[in-house]
């Protein structure tokens, strides 16, 4: 038997605190911003006014959230009627049939799609605009987070670096890069915050402190794979999470794959609308080599040089597809997405990133910890796929032998355990 959504009907649930509180919040903080960006527009009226109208409409669907008023059906401009939009009007419809009157209420359905719901209506409310149809409300954040962390950016890059010389222990710093991509969103919090670290050997002795919160770690099964008939041969996909440091570490990992020879190709997968707050653009993606290479640091600059020509070569493909902001489980892919399961299909390795994938990958759903991740993916294998993910959600699956009296309270929320999975 499937189990339920999580939802918001279940008031003792992390997804009714996040409907009710972090939602209309995330809101708020947009709102802010985007006042903030009247002082860069202040001198053209017309910007000042589509301000003031991406304003109103995020207000009004704050509003909306708060009081449990229906979802409201995708908007599109009218020139529009693309890929995106079809697979929201197709999620959308189908989700009304789920509920009576066709009203898909926010603290009563899926709370995958709600939260999808929030960021697509924010991108709809600057996409109707005149002039401000690219602005990122999110921008400032990350670029802010990247620069915050530029000692923990160093530090990695030259590890990457002393890594890709070190021929000889090419299984161990395999492991110590996938290990730094599972814990890249962590680390300007756990490790760095309040402190500088100046040695590799702290660096990782701290990223070994944090794997012990690792409840699930498949990694060695990940090497193997990844070392069985290395050739070159391969493409691997990587589904990318957050920008700033979690994407920092996933381009160390993709550009140590392709210099030892374990693929000749690297598929990036980023998101092509401003998603979840932190999520990586190709904008985020381009800006962060160009912040490399104005750095004075001598690594971060040969890295920004290198990893351009590995995108101008197509070494590395920066992958965009409408399909990571839908809100579509990966179970459906193959029925709305076809092209893209069979792009993935001809992968050796998809390296899904981040809690959000690993909710898509379960169905979101309320599987029993003990659950084989087998079973709660229900059928979506287009590949060999393995998900780092931090827990930030009140699910997951296979987990055995596992004393839950032992950990934390708030030990699926916190972002301290991980899976490797």
């Amino acid at each position: 038997m499937i189990p339920a959504k999580l939802s918001a009907a279940f008031k003792d649930s992390f997804a009714y605190d996040t409907i009710k509180d972090r939602l209309p919040t995330i809101y708020s903080k947009t709102v802010d911003h985007i006042y903030r960006q009247k002082s860069v527009h202040c001198d053209d009226p017309e910007k000042c006014e589509d301000l003031k109208l991406i304003v109103g409409r995020l207000s009004e669907q704050r509003y909306r959230l708060q009081t449990n008023k229906p979802l409201l059906p995708c908007r599109h401009r009218k020139q529009s009627v693309d890929e995106r939009n079809c697979l929201w009007d197709r999620a959308m419809e189908g989700a009304s049939k789920e509920y009576p009157n066709g009203e898909i209420l926010p603290f009563e359905a899926s709370w995958l799609l709600v939260e999808c719901h929030m960021y697509r209506s924010i991108w709809e409310a600057v996409n109707e605009s005149k002039h401000l149809q690219h602005l990122d409300p999110f921008l400032c954040q990350k670029q802010e987070s990247y620069l915050f962390s530029q000692q923990l950016i160093m530090e990695i890059g030259e590890y990457l670096t002393s890594a890709i010389r070190d021929k000889k222990n090419s299984k161990s710093n395999l492991n110590s890069l996938l290990h730094l991509s599972l814990w890249g969103n962590q680390f300007d919090l756990s490790i760095s915050a309040g402190e500088t670290n100046k040695s590799h050997d702290s660096f990782i002795d701290k990223l070994r402190y944090n794997d012990k919160y690792i409840l699930c770690d498949h990694s060695d099964k990940v090497i193997d794979m990844i070392l069985d008939k290395a050739d070159g041969s391969r493409v691997i996909d990587i589904i990318l999470d957050n920008a700033g440091v979690e994407l920092f570490s996933d381009l160390c990992l993709s550009h140590y794959l392709i210099e030892c020879n374990f693929a000749h190709s690297i598929r990036l997968h980023v998101k092509c609308i401003p998603w979840f707050v932190s999520d990586a653009t190709k904008y985020d993606l381009l800006w962060t080599l160009d912040e490399m290479e104005k750095s004075e640091n001598e690594t971060l600059i040969n890295l920004s040089r290198i990893w351009r020509g590995f995108i101008d070569s197509e070494i590395w493909n920066i992958i965009e597809d409408e399909f990571w902001t839908s809100p579509f489980e990966y179970s459906k892919m193959s029925l709305v997405s076809p092209q893209l399961y069979k792009s993935l299909s001809q992968s050796s390795l998809v390296i899904f990133k981040g809690d959000l994938n690993y909710r898509k990958l379960v169905g979101d759903r309320q599987w029993t910890l003990d659950t084989p991740l087998d079973v709660a993916v229900q059928g979506f294998h287009p590949a060999p796929f393995v998900t780092l993910r931090t827990l930030k959600a009140d699910l997951c699956c296979e987990l055995y032998n596992i004393d839950i009296e032992s950990l934390d309270d708030d030990w699926m929320i916190s972002g301290r355990y991980a899976v490797i999975q």
